[in-house]
């Protein structure tokens, strides 16, 4: 039997230098972000096609929609995050939304994501891999090391955390978080 997983953002704001990271995003950050932009620049990257370089220290807000639910391993979602870390500006935001799918479950479910002026995109996920973890823990965990949490939330099987760049001290060769 499906699931019916509900996601809001009705009440985000995103303001500022946007990049965007998710393979399937149905186009819910980009209206969220036009709604509160008039003036903005959209750059679409297709990483099996062409990259194109993206600069270090020049996004103020980063968003991952559904998007540590498409990678199987923990490595190499730390890897994203610590590249994330480098493309954010020193006080920059990361703001994920995903799916709390733990280790030995599986998923089937319809997607409804209420945004705002009243519009509803839905969509079907479905993951089997029980070897897959994109839970709110192990994700929170991985988001820690690198961002200061300002809260996270969690609505049914979706949750939802928004965090600050933590800030880097260098030390003699040495580096530490503050």
């Amino acid at each position: 039997m499906k699931e019916e997983i509900i996601i809001s953002i009705k009440d985000e704001k995103l303001n500022g230098n946007l990049l965007d990271i998710g393979t399937l995003n149905y186009g819910i950050i980009y209206n969220i972000y036009k709604s509160n932009n008039k003036d903005f620049k959209v750059e679409y990257v297709d990483s099996k096609k062409n990259k194109i370089p993206i600069s270090k220290g020049c996004y103020d807000i980063c968003t991952l929609f559904l998007a540590f639910s498409n990678i199987m391993f923990k490595k190499s979602k730390r890897t994203l995050l610590q590249e994330i870390y480098s493309y954010l500006k020193e006080d920059g935001y990361i703001y994920i939304w995903d799916i709390d799918k733990k280790f030995g479950e599986i998923l089937d479910g319809n997607v409804k994501v209420l945004m705002d002026n009243n519009k509803v995109k839905e969509f079907t996920i479905k993951d089997y891999n029980i070897l897959k973890d994109s839970s709110e823990k192990s994700i929170f965990d991985l988001v820690n090391k690198y961002f200061d949490i300002i809260y996270a939330k969690k609505f049914s099987k979706v949750y939802c955390i928004k965090a600050r760049k933590k800030r880097r001290i260098e030390n003699e060769g040495d580096s530490s978080w503050h």
